[in-house]
């Protein structure tokens, strides 16, 4: 359990991060667009046209947020900082003996913690973000210029929009089995002992 501490923290703090002020979906029907994307039942030109310049708009939208910061680093300071207020206020009063030094000592890393976590790992997780959907909005314009028709235009277009929205989360697994794999191989070196 010990082992994969690391990243079941992780997997904590990741939750939920890519949610707060994402960009909407362009052809939400709740936001009065409705959602006939063609204007008949082949589409023409123009419906391909307008569906490719939505998706673009959309997955030049989720770069800019991920750009941003996507709300990474407040989701981590607020994690870290609770976690060592909570060791330091709440739990270190409650324990005895070494326990209540090695609390009190949590709460004390978890700013040292908290600035090193946001500077690297926090930076590192949005640039591969912006890089996933950067690739799917590349490979979706591929498919668009490849599509033999204006209907296949506007699926190709739509298509690409969905792989920008879900890109992140491919992101965010591949640094989830990063992190586990790296867990993983870090062998226990059993309890530590005090005296």
């Amino acid at each position: 359990m010990i082992r994969h501490m690391p990243a079941i923290i992780l997997a904590a703090l990741m939750c939920g991060c890519a949610t707060t002020g994402a960009p909407n979906w362009p052809w939400d029907p709740d936001q009065g667009k409705g959602i006939k994307l063609c204007s008949d039942p082949n589409c023409s030109a123009n419906d391909a046209l307008s569906a490719f310049n939505q998706a673009n708009f959309f997955c030049r939208r989720v770069h800019n947020y991920y750009e941003r910061g996507g709300k990474i680093v407040d989701t981590y300071d607020f994690a870290i900082s609770a976690g060592g207020a909570i060791a330091g206020a709440v739990i270190a009063p409650l324990a005895k003996g070494s326990a209540k030094a090695a609390w009190s000592g949590l709460a004390g890393s978890a700013s040292a913690i908290q600035t090193q976590l946001n500077d690297s790992f926090a930076a590192n997780v949005a640039i591969n973000r912006r890089l996933a959907v950067a690739q799917a909005a590349q490979l979706g314009t591929e498919e668009y210029g490849n599509a033999r028709d204006d209907r296949e235009r506007v699926e190709a277009a739509v298509a690409m929009a969905r792989a920008c929205a879900i890109a992140p989360a491919a992101a965010d697994a591949a640094a989830m089995k990063a992190v586990s794999e790296s867990a993983a191989s870090v062998k226990s070196v059993g309890p530590v002992r005090t005296n």
